[in-house]
């Protein structure tokens, strides 16, 4: 089973065992963004402009409308483990 998330028309997949990739419809090619992941993530969530990988009780989130602004902009420990997130748009 691939880790995967979807937004719309866009398609966020584990590429590697710390890489994701966002992709624009079924062209892999133009738009295609490439985010290395600080560890490999259990559960990945994609919104319209930001990706969020995680494991146990913490997620990274990252920026992801663009492969120049592709960074983490934020991360986030809770208190208690994570089964899934959410993002909205």
């Amino acid at each position: 089973q691939v880790l995967s998330a979807t937004c719309n028309t866009r398609l966020a997949y584990l590429t590697s065992l710390r890489e994701m990739t966002i992709i624009e419809g079924t062209n892999e090619s133009e738009n295609k963004v490439t985010i290395s992941t600080d560890l490999e993530p259990a559960f990945v969530a994609l919104g319209p402009s930001h990706l969020a990988t995680g494991m146990n009780n913490r997620i990274w989130f990252y920026s992801c409308a663009d492969q120049v602004s592709a960074q983490c902009v934020n991360e986030q420990e809770y208190i208690g483990s994570v089964e899934s997130v959410s993002l909205n748009g």
